[in-house]
C-alpha cells in the first residue's frame, strides 16, 4: 500500500487502512524496499506504532546487506530498523523564559 511506500493496493491493505485507528496509531515504514527479488522489489515490513512512540522516532530504514534467507537464494527480506530517541528530553532544547537576574525588581 501507498501508505507504507509500496505502489501495490490490494485487499489486505485497504483493509488495514480502513480499520486502523489513526487517531490512535501510526505506520513507520522505510522508504527502501524490504523484500527483494529479481522479478522486482517491495516494501511490505513495517511497523505499527502508537502515536505516543510515533513523535519519538528519528527514522526508519532498512540494511539491504544483510539478507535473512526467508526466501529461495535469490530473494529474501531485509531487516527494518526503527531508530527510536530513548531520551525524549535530549530533543528540547530549554528556552529562557525570564532572566531573573536583570529584573528591575524596585520597578515591578
Amino acid at each position: 500500500h501507498s501508505i507504507w511506500n509500496d505502489t501495490t493496493i490490494n485487499k489486505y491493505g485497504k483493509h488495514l487502512e480502513d480499520h486502523l485507528d489513526w487517531s490512535k496509531f501510526c505506520i513507520q515504514a522505510p522508504s527502501s524496499a524490504t523484500f527483494l527479488a529479481k522479478n522486482g522489489c517491495s516494501n511490505i515490513d513495517f511497523f505499527i506504532t502508537s502515536v505516543n512512540v510515533d513523535r519519538l522516532i528519528r527514522h526508519t530504514s532498512t540494511d539491504p546487506f544483510v539478507n535473512l534467507y526467508s526466501g529461495a537464494p535469490t530473494r529474501g527480506h531485509v531487516p527494518v530498523i526503527l531508530d527510536i530517541n530513548t531520551n525524549p528530553h535530549t530533543r528540547d532544547v530549554p528556552t529562557k523564559k525570564f532572566d531573573l537576574d536583570s529584573m528591575d525588581w524596585a520597578t515591578w
